[in-house]
């Protein structure tokens, strides 16, 4: 009976140096795994500030991208005006055409002669 004893004590002793072994290990690792997410977490803070970063710089570049869209607009807007410009500088400069203009602009007077005299008779 008292080896039987004897034997049950060694064996609760073994089991309880294996428990704290196990949970020496188990804080071990749990020291391990905090500095893990620590780490982890620290590289995720730094990706979402590259992220922010990112759409910052996006931001920037869409208005940049608008500015220049606005600008190609008031150029092309001016390009139009130089080429109307254009095309009545060369119609006064041939003789042809700066006739047909002198003739078409000789009517526009006389209908509006003619305008201004129905009114004054009205």
């Amino acid at each position: 009976d008292l080896t039987n004893q004897l034997q049950i004590g060694l064996t609760d002793q073994k089991e309880a140096a294996a428990v704290q072994e196990e949970h020496a290990l188990l804080e071990e690792r749990l020291v391990q795994l905090m500095q893990m997410n620590q780490k982890l977490t620290a590289y995720v803070q730094q990706l979402q500030g590259q992220v922010q970063a990112a759409a910052d710089r996006e931001r920037q570049l869409g208005l940049e991208l608008q500015e220049i869209k606005s600008e190609r607009q008031r150029l092309m807007d001016c390009l139009k005006k130089v080429d109307i410009l254009q095309s009545k500088e060369k119609a006064r400069g041939d003789p042809q055409l700066r006739a047909e203009l002198e003739a078409a602009q000789q009517m526009l007077r006389s209908a509006e002669e003619q305008v201004r005299s129905l009114q004054d008779k009205l």
